[in-house]
């Protein structure tokens, strides 16, 4: 991985394995008592718990590194909102040249 870093040829492509670690190596993750989806997905402090709880569970082989990815990002580029039930948004407006029509 040094040679990727340091923009070297490779003689191969980087791998990546996440695994998880055995039951009996693994933490608990964080329980939410959020009452709202949005309470949850919003909340840093919860996700940032969950997030380092859930990568410390897994076993990172080959070239791979720990990675989260925060919850909002898309949603906040679409200008959407959370919804009650579910884990994914409501577009509100859509950026024109992004192949969405109306239906």
């Amino acid at each position: 991985m040094q040679a990727f870093w340091e923009l070297e040829v490779l003689d191969r492509p980087l791998v990546c394995f996440r695994l998880p670690k055995p039951a009996e190596q693994q933490g608990p993750l964080p329980i939410s008592r959020h009452t709202t989806s949005a309470e949850r997905w919003l909340n840093a402090q919860y996700q940032a718990e969950f997030t380092l709880a859930d990568l410390s569970n897994q076993e990172f082989l080959g070239d791979s590194l720990p990675i989260a990815w925060p919850p909002t990002g898309f949603s906040s580029f679409w200008k959407a909102g959370p919804q009650k039930k579910l884990a994914w948004v409501t577009p509100e407006a859509v950026p024109d040249g992004f192949g969405v029509t109306d239906a």
